[in-house]
């Protein structure tokens, strides 16, 4: 995922204070009441960062061998803006779609696994396609 420019600035003064004894764990995950001197640090440090450009707010990029040559493969969603702006559903809807695969025997690897290498990810992909209409995986080599 990438984030805007001001949003790495916000992170990194968080980061600064928390280096710096000024906030503990606990206090900084409060992102919810954000400080007006932590917002001013933050708005004078974005300028310097670089935003993400015209790159989708989620994607995936792959490189490996295809045929024995150098590839890379990138892909990303279409139409998954009102998906990514409810956090709880961006992450609950993925989880219960591999959790489903794992209930039902799909995944049979025992132990722990990155779900790229248990999942089915054509089955997951379609499951999540009928979940959320409207988003679909764009893929490009």
């Amino acid at each position: 995922m990438v984030v805007r420019a001001g949003t790495a600035a916000y992170l990194d003064v968080l980061r600064a204070d928390l280096d710096a004894g000024r906030l503990t764990n606990e206090t900084a995950a409060d992102l919810d009441h954000p400080t007006a001197r932590r917002t001013l640090r933050a708005a004078a440090r974005a300028p310097r960062l670089r935003g993400p450009g015209t790159l989708p707010p989620f994607f995936a990029a792959a490189t490996g061998t295809r045929d024995g040559r150098p590839a890379v493969a990138l892909a990303h969603l279409r139409g998954a803006e009102a998906l990514l702006a409810d956090m709880a559903r961006a992450t609950g809807v993925p989880a219960a779609l591999g959790l489903a695969q794992l209930l039902d025997g799909t995944v049979r690897s025992a132990g722990v696994h990155p779900p790229e290498a248990v999942v089915d990810g054509e089955r997951f992909f379609a499951d999540l396609a009928r979940e959320c209409p409207g988003v679909e995986v764009v893929e490009e080599l």
